[in-house]
């Protein structure tokens, strides 16, 4: 199931443009101003999400950002039974 990114990300088609543009040889900053957004942004997605051994690659390079994203995680109170004693001990006090 895919989550829909924020739009502060890239999106899979704008790492296909980048990857694009780099074949047609174009440097960071030509990149930035093609795509308009800092040149910054550019050097840290292509380093960042590099394959290891073919350059960029933007489905991979999609893969790997959605793979650093957050993921709904359990309340510790909830997976820690010791904790929600202590909580509810507390509550009992007051």
């Amino acid at each position: 199931m895919l989550r829909e990114i924020s739009p502060r990300y890239f999106s899979e088609g704008e790492r296909i443009d980048i990857a694009e543009l780099l074949a047609q040889w174009m440097n960071a900053s030509q990149i930035s101003r093609e795509l308009r957004c800092a040149v910054s942004t550019i050097i840290r997605e292509l380093r960042r999400n590099a394959h290891a051994t073919s350059g960029y690659r933007p489905f991979h390079a999609h893969a790997l950002a959605a793979g650093r994203r957050r993921r709904p995680k359990e309340l510790k109170v909830v997976t820690h039974s010791e904790l929600t004693a202590v909580i509810e001990g507390k509550l009992r006090v007051r």
